[in-house]
């Protein structure tokens, strides 16, 4: 491998990363605007979306 290939593929995970937490983060501020009506305080379902976005983001990437 030479210093090129190297260079374009730590570009590549570097692109990868940043449009999943992008992502992630474009999902948890939808889930903030969906209410359920729940009595007596209404939830939403921001809630889930961050338990979700934690299981599959794992403990590092869900850090940032």
């Amino acid at each position: 491998m030479n210093l090129e290939t190297t260079q374009s593929q730590t570009l590549a995970k570097l692109t990868q990363e940043i449009s999943i937490i992008l992502v992630g983060t474009i999902l948890l501020t939808l889930s903030a605007k969906i209410v359920v009506p729940f009595y007596p305080v209404p939830m939403s379902t921001q809630t889930l979306v961050v338990l979700g976005l934690g299981l599959f983001l794992g403990p590092v990437r869900s850090s940032l």
